[in-house]
């Protein structure tokens, strides 16, 4: 039996039963110990009727004493949510299948579609649980079916066949249970070879040997059936003695999430103080006064609490977190309005009129350990979730286009259906989806078992176009301008400093290079059919414009009155007003977080003279400090952000770090999905990725992912949208921390390395002897695309490269590379002239 040296009781407790006191270092209530009827033989599973047992889950809801055949029994969750699994294999248990009327002039009534997905669930669970039992040899005593309970027969009342289902859909909780338990076993037993055998695990070998696919396994881990910790209650268990040989050790449940009780008397206590046991040490109970006491006199069960501090004042009358969220969205409508364009405006006040339904991201608020959580969904899921809710349960928000769903909101709708209320006069039928989702067309074929033979097509997107808040912001000021000009003028003078000399300005050779066409376009995003057709190609401006990138590119000599980086230009950046509130950081000596990649060398802050937050904005790009000093100087620290944010811009928002940091009850373990290394990925595998990536979108620090710019914003802002990027740090994940001086100190939400391989759709191959390994992944990983050498992002791949195949497509052109290098060196070189510099620490 081994033990760590330190042992955590996360949530001690203590009660008597029957003149015992039994204590738990991690029950998260107070459960009741004495054993139900039903449990009092060998196997409560056995029938006790002609048919079938008479045990339901609700008999199992309580910890029973461990037993060999029955661990599995504490693993049965407790109250599973709904909204836990909905990107899970499981996720059609929590809906009562629809009743339909089964006209058989023979034996009518009531009855399922035979071939429901709970048939194919129950199939897979069995089928997981009895091959991962039989790999590692788990004495399991399993309990009947889902099937034995009748959910597939006749019925001649509609009530009778929903009681079935109801009690079903229960039973299918006790089977995920079982999993759960068996799982945990087959992770143990990886986590006792790793040392020896670094190959494919042998549990996930199992699982594909038994037909399941590679992406159902990645679902299962990510499932609340294999998390493991008190953030999913479970049912738990209760040891006979401390020390019991038949049984895991403490810690192992401990480490498991599982919540389990023991004996503690006068005997332990004394090997707990008196004889040099480590062991019992450990396990000694941590609430006053650290012994039994006198045991109370009446009932059978007392709970002894641990001492606690009076809570929090106004702690029952807790605000929740979407009253605060949505205040600070409505102080953020009058920066939009006040910077949107004739055209943005126009399709704002249309969603307002007529909310849509297919392009609006959808969010649902979920209430968690910490409070209400405001949680986004995948697109192929958003109509069926919108219709689950009542007219006042949803909000709508046209200047972010987003939906917000949450059964506090209000009432249901008097005419909504619930799974508990079912009506005996109606037969209703599966309701079709309000929308079709854009992200379910099968643009990958889905095939029953990846083969090395069967060929895949391009994954399919999970993207929504990015918000239209800030799109051509500067429309407005140039009506009767041709439309490639404006965006010449609004990509190139923002971002490059581009700036036309006044009429008359005697120029060098302004003809225009076949070779540096193709710059142009790419730079400008354009394709070589709207060249050709274009007006603006013929003009004087698109000739200055060409100069331009050609003498910032290296092609012809310099010509400095072209750029606003140089004083001789019309209007120098230099002499904007926010220039001159630059303070560049210097972070060479900053102690960097190992696990992330936060490894620039100066943050550019801008120090507002009269600021409307409490934040600074600071960027690592000295391009993009040099585009918000060009930006309209109305504009403020949230309408700067938003314009940032809309255009995938990185930028961080450093907020002074609060007197009291946030503690962090359990860190968020993170590891890579593996695939066998000649694996052929299909379309399952990448909805397995958008799953992955919902979820990991879905916690609260990840706005870092919006704030950090490039690949990681395209993949993040389709989920997040953009009513929430300026939100303050939540400490949730990783953080970076910068102190200014001694007495100033400054934090950011950030994300680790691991975070931002996952985002990107990580992958590590690895043969069966584990020699050979490869990292792959479907999107370009953050860790080289945001390096200077990245000309280009060709998008994702029919599958999944490697690393040095990344680097080779995204190497893009020479030309670009160096205009955008020599732009680049050429701001830092402004900046480092003209700005003061701060050493942080």
């Amino acid at each position: 039996m081994s033990e760590s040296l330190v042992v955590d009781h996360p949530s001690p407790r203590g009660k008597y039963v029957d003149g015992v006191f039994y204590y738990s270092p991690n029950s998260v209530d107070d459960a009741t110990l004495i054993l139900h009827p039903n449990f009092q033989g060998d196997n409560p599973f056995q029938p006790q009727s002609p048919l079938r047992s008479d045990v339901r889950y609700a008999d199992l809801l309580q910890p029973i004493p461990f037993t060999k055949p029955f661990h599995w029994i504490s693993f049965i969750p407790l109250k599973p949510e709904r909204r836990d699994y909905s990107y899970t294999p499981f996720r059609e248990v929590f809906y009562l299948p629809d009743i339909y009327c089964h006209n058989d002039p023979i034996k009518p009534g009531f009855r399922i579609d035979p071939t429901h997905p709970w048939v194919q669930i129950e199939n897979d669970i069995y089928n997981a649980v009895s091959v991962l039992r039989g790999k590692f040899e788990l004495p399991c005593v399993l309990p009947f079916l889902p099937k034995a309970l009748g959910y597939l027969a006749i019925y001649e009342k509609k009530a009778m066949l929903l009681h079935v289902l109801r009690e079903t859909r229960e039973w299918f909780y006790v089977w995920l249970g079982a999993l759960s338990y068996c799982a945990a076993r087959a992770f143990h037993r990886q986590l006792e070879t790793e040392g020896r055998f670094r190959g494919y695990p042998d549990w996930r070998q199992v699982l594909m040997d038994a037909g399941f696919l590679e992406s159902w396994i990645d679902d299962l881990i990510r499932s609340p059936v294999c998390q493991y910790g008190l953030t999913i209650p479970r049912v738990g268990g209760i040891f006979k003695t401390i020390v019991d040989d038949e049984v895991p050790s403490p810690s192992w449940w401990l480490n498991h999430g599982i919540p389990f009780w023991y004996p503690w008397e006068q005997c332990d206590e004394d090997i707990a103080t008196t004889n040099d046991s480590v062991f019992f040490a450990r396990w000694r109970p941590r609430i006053p006064p650290y012994a039994p006491l006198p045991c109370p006199e009446g009932t059978a069960e007392t709970t002894v609490a641990p001492s606690q501090g009076p809570g929090p004042e106004g702690e029952s009358t807790r605000e929740p977190e979407w009253i605060e969220f949505f205040r600070k969205r409505e102080e953020r409508r009058p920066h939009i309005e006040a910077t949107e364009t004739l055209v943005a405006r126009q399709q704002r006040e249309s969603r307002t009129k007529n909310p849509p339904m297919r392009k609006a991201k959808v969010f649902e608020w979920v209430l968690g350990k910490d409070g209400w959580v405001r949680t986004p969904l995948l697109s192929r899921y958003r109509a069926d979730i919108l219709s689950e809710y009542g007219s006042r349960q949803r909000r709508y928000d046209p200047f972010f286009n987003e939906w917000d769903c949450c059964e506090e909101f209000g009432e249901p709708d008097s005419d909504s259906e619930s799974d508990d209320d079912y009506p005996d006069y109606d037969y209703p039928q599966a309701a079709p989806p309000l929308v079709e989702s854009n992200d379910s067309a099968p643009l990958i074929p889905a095939s029953p078992q990846p083969s090395s033979s069967s060929p895949a097509a391009p994954a399919p997107t999970e993207f929504d176009p990015p918000p239209d808040v800030f799109l051509g912001d500067s429309a407005s000021n140039h009506a009767n301008a041709n439309p490639t000009e404006m965006e010449v003028e609004d990509v190139f003078s923002h971002y490059y400093g581009f700036c036309p000399p006044v009429a008359g300005t005697e120029l060098p050779d302004t003809t225009v290079l076949e070779r540096s066409i193709e710059w142009f376009h790419r730079l400008l995003g354009l394709s070589e059919e709207k060249t050709s057709s274009d007006e603006y190609f013929t003009t004087s401006h698109y000739k200055i414009a060409q100069l331009f990138i050609d003498s910032s590119g290296g092609l012809k000599p310099p010509v400095p009155c072209l750029s606003d980086l140089n004083d001789s230009s019309l209007r120098p950046v230099r002499l904007t007003p926010r220039f001159k509130e630059i303070v560049r950081l210097d972070l060479r000596k900053l102690q960097r977080a190992p696990g992330c990649l936060d490894n620039m060398d100066a943050l550019y802050v801008f120090n507002f003279e009269h600021p409307t937050v409490s934040w600074k904005l600071a960027v690592s790009s000295p391009l993009t400090a040099l585009l918000i000093c060009r930006l309209p100087v109305s504009y403020t620290e949230n309408s700067l952000v938003f314009h940032l944010a809309q255009r995938g811009i990185p930028f961080r928002i450093l907020s002074p770090k609060p007197r009291v940091p946030r503690y962090m009850t359990t860190k968020v373990q993170h590891s890579i999905p593996i695939r066998k290394f000649n694996h052929r990925f299909t379309r399952e595998d990448y909805n397995a990725y958008l799953n992955l990536r919902l979820l990991l979108l879905s916690m609260p620090h990840m706005q870092a992912a919006l704030r950090r710019g490039g690949i990681v914003w395209r993949l993040a802002i389709g989920m997040l949208g953009l009513s929430d990027v300026a939100r303050a740090p939540t400490q949730w994940g990783e953080v970076f921390r910068v102190d200014e001086s001694p007495e100033t100190s400054f934090i950011e939400d950030t994300l680790s390395t691991m975070e931002l391989d996952l985002i990107c759709g990580a992958y590590e191959c690895i043969s069966d002897d584990g020699k050979t390994r490869s990292l792959k992944s479907w999107w370009p990983l953050a860790r080289y695309y945001e390096k200077d050498e990245c000309g280009e992002n060709p998008g994702h791949c029919i599958q999944p490269l490697t690393y040095t195949q990344w680097k080779t497509s995204l190497h893009g052109i020479r030309g670009i590379r160096n205009f955008l290098h020599n732009t680049s060196k050429s701001s830092s070189s402004l900046l480092a002239s003209h700005t003061p510099v701060i050493t942080a620490s």
